[in-house]
């Protein structure tokens, strides 16, 4: 099992169980009698070869873009068990009819952006037809014939073109905006996140890509260009070539400077090697080699400290034009505005204008205030009269509820006194061994002491009644 087949068969779900034979049948017969999953087999096979190129799983084949299509890709995923897969060819045709697969000569030769609504009009007439005009296949495309040659797999490159973008966006100053080729592609190879970078052929895909069809930079062979934000798309001048060349040997200078001290360091070591073994002559020439790179160090040192000015200088006025320009278009707006607000005269006659309109509306306020001061006047001592009415209102309404209650409470207290035996024969029975004359006697202290303390309380009830009428007389202070 080779590296594609690995991939394929460990990472793709569908490659896996009973569906892999249908997915190596021919896929044009489940067209017309499975649909469902025709397109289902069609999506698993695209995005397996889209995953495994994107990850580089291609064995001989180093581009992370393009797909090789033809005998050797069908060997690659030939099996024992299964044989080659018998629905390549329509999976290539239904993927120029999605818009995922482009050939590879056709996409280098295109003038108009691959976006461009003519070249994708009528794709199962177009595709096959420039096929055939760039000597891609033969003249009979249809069925599960498989093309031959390298088709551009737009998923990978958009991809990678949106991570490059992304990237790219930081640059912002006029400077930052001029980057070499050999510098860009590191920063290619950076934003997609491979350290071993692409292939050539990747290089030059991704370049116009992100040129023609994305419109995010110009380039030469040499020099890369990144459209700055809000502003059109700039072709690469000489002054651009100059702040390029400059970069790029303050790039290959600061690396010298970083081997030199490291070898000057690996030399110093050789150097105190050569002392502890009393090796005399190999610790002269260490340190002769270490001196003559230490002169070459600060010899280039001073030549970057002077490369470094100069790109400052480059840098200062890159900014200097760019604040200028936005100057002048600060100025022609203001002037643009001026020339909207008219001469001066005029407006300060628009200002007296205004002064008199809102001079205007405060007459109005006042006339409107004194109609309603004019109104019907209100008495205030008329009000107090009428509060003090309801308050003593409400005092009268409060005593007669307390009188109320007084009255319930009198009653109750007599309700609970003792009461007086109405004849004598109540005491018969229970006097029955005392004689006439005692019993008599005893039942008439009885009655006397009973009318006694009948008294006492209606002399204490007549009391209470009397201080409570005398608190309720008494006048009611002013408040």
């Amino acid at each position: 099992m080779n590296d594609l087949q690995k991939y394929i068969f460990d990472n793709i779900p569908q490659f896996k169980g009973p569906r892999l034979a249908s997915l190596y049948s021919d896929l044009q017969v489940q067209r017309s009698t499975n649909p469902d999953g025709y397109q289902a087999n069609i999506s698993a096979w695209q995005n397996a070869l889209t995953l495994a190129v994107k990850e580089g799983h291609v064995p001989g084949h180093e581009s992370r873009i393009c797909i090789p299509m033809g005998s050797s890709l069908l060997g690659l995923l030939e099996t024992k068990q299964l044989g080659r897969p018998l629905g390549l060819g329509a999976v290539v045709a239904e993927g120029q009819a999605q818009r995922r697969l482009l050939p590879l000569l056709p996409f280098l030769r295109l003038k108009d952006s691959i976006y461009y609504h003519r070249w994708w009009a009528q794709p199962w007439k177009s595709i096959p037809w420039a096929l055939r005009q760039f000597g891609v296949i033969g003249p009979d495309a249809s069925g599960n014939h498989l093309p031959k040659g390298e088709f551009v797999m737009l998923d990978n490159l958009e991809d990678f073109s949106e991570k490059i973008i992304q990237h790219i966006s930081l640059n912002t100053s006029g400077v930052d905006r001029v980057v070499p080729m050999a510098i860009f592609q590191k920063m290619i190879g950076k934003a997609i996140g491979l350290d071993k970078g692409l292939s050539e052929m990747d290089y030059r895909i991704l370049l116009l890509h992100l040129s023609r069809d994305k419109l995010q930079i110009s380039y030469t062979e040499k020099v890369v260009k990144i459209r700055a934000i809000d502003s059109d798309l700039l072709p690469v001048s000489s002054v651009d070539e100059a702040i390029a060349a400059l970069k790029l040997l303050i790039t290959d200078l600061t690396a010298q400077l970083e081997k030199l001290s490291e070898s000057m360091i690996g030399l110093a070591g050789k150097a105190h090697a050569a002392v502890q073994q009393k090796n005399k002559p190999l610790a002269m020439a260490s340190l002769r080699s270490k001196k003559l790179q230490e002169t070459a160090y600060h010899q280039r040192s001073e030549r970057l400290a002077q490369l470094e000015a100069t790109f400052a200088s480059i840098s200062d006025a890159a900014d200097q034009i760019e604040m200028v320009k936005v100057l002048k278009q600060s100025t022609f707006a203001l002037k643009s505005l001026h020339a909207e607000i008219g001469p001066v005269d005029t407006v300060d006659d628009i200002v007296e204008q205004l002064r008199g309109e809102m001079s205007k509306v405060d007459e109005v306020n006042q006339i409107i205030g004194e109609v309603q001061q004019s109104g019907v006047a209100i008495d205030d001592q008329e009000i107090d009269d009428e509060l003090s009415t309801m308050e003593a209102e409400q005092k009268q309404q409060e005593k007669a509820l307390k009188q109320e209650q007084k009255v319930a409470k009198e009653q109750d207290e007599l309700a609970h006194l003792p009461q007086v035996p109405a004849t004598i024969d109540n005491y018969e029975d229970r006097d029955s061994q005392n004689s006439g004359a005692e019993r008599v006697g005893k039942q008439m202290q009885t009655i006397r002491e009973n009318e006694s303390s009948l008294d006492d309380a209606a002399m204490a009830i007549d009391r209470l009644s009397l201080e409570e009428d005398k608190k309720q007389l008494e006048p009611i202070p002013d408040a």
